[in-house]
């Protein structure tokens, strides 16, 4: 099997990928928690906070975490 380089676009596209869906799993439960621990109000799901939000979060993330990897395989050249 062909090893994936963590500078190439493939990986990019992997790891906003794998943030999205962390990001939709993981958000709603820790929005739960946090209105029911920490704030004892009523839990409500919307799209835009629960699904577009952690997409938005996980392509800014993925480009982020992708361009530090990139710069620091270019400085250790």
């Amino acid at each position: 099997m062909k090893k994936i380089e963590n500078t190439s676009f493939l990986y990019l596209i992997i790891e906003i990928f794998t943030l999205i869906i962390a990001g939709i799993i993981i958000w709603p439960l820790f929005d739960i928690f946090w209105c029911n621990v920490i704030t004892h109000s009523e839990f409500h799901y919307s799209v835009f906070e629960h699904i577009v939000g952690p997409i938005i979060f996980g392509i800014i993330a993925g480009i982020i975490f992708w361009l530090f990897n990139v710069m620091s395989k270019k400085n250790k050249k």
